[in-house]
């Protein structure tokens, strides 16, 4: 691994050990592009104490991650082009930006209270077959959760929900 200080920065090959990547403790940050679509990983654990996961930074066919709660930043297509199936979303996380969890295979999600936006295609392209948002999100935009399996969403009244942001004939029920 190539690592700077409390930074990590890229991941090879030669760090995979049975399909898995563990990243070391003392790591804060997880930099841009650390893990590119070339190297095979189907597992990444990440330790506690991280807390900035940088854009792009794990992509391509992974299948198995856990995020600690100390993760507060999750950057645009943090974990886009994947095979996970179940995600943790940390408790600090404030904002879900565009793209984070797009083409996976995510058919179980919890989006804790706490978050306050999804961003544009966040969770589109996966496999969610339901799904009820917390009162404490503000914000859906455009394209969040498209081309999932949904039939029915559970929303605060007072979430502002972007026009486009499930697919046509997705049952919307307001609390």
């Amino acid at each position: 691994m190539n690592i700077k200080n409390d930074k990590l920065i890229k991941i090879k090959q030669e760090d995979v050990i049975n399909g898995c990547v563990e990243i070391p403790n003392g790591i804060k940050i997880i930099g841009w592009n650390a893990c590119e679509y070339k190297i095979e990983i189907s597992k990444v654990e990440i330790p506690e104490g991280v807390i900035y996961i940088d854009a792009g930074a794990f992509s391509g066919g992974i299948k198995k991650i856990n995020i600690p709660e100390s993760v507060t930043f999750m950057g645009i297509n943090s974990f886009s082009w994947n095979e996970i199936e179940k995600i943790n979303i940390p408790k600090n996380i404030k904002k879900i930006e565009d793209f984070t969890f797009n083409r996976n295979n995510i058919s179980e999600l919890e989006i804790p209270n706490g978050v306050e936006s999804i961003g544009k295609f966040a969770f589109a392209n996966n496999k969610l077959t339901k799904l009820v948002i917390p009162k404490s999100v503000k914000v859906i935009k455009k394209d969040a959760f498209i081309n999932n399996s949904l039939t029915e969403v559970i929303i605060s009244k007072n979430t502002k929900v972007s026009k486009e942001a499930f697919d046509e004939g997705v049952i919307i029920k307001y609390i």
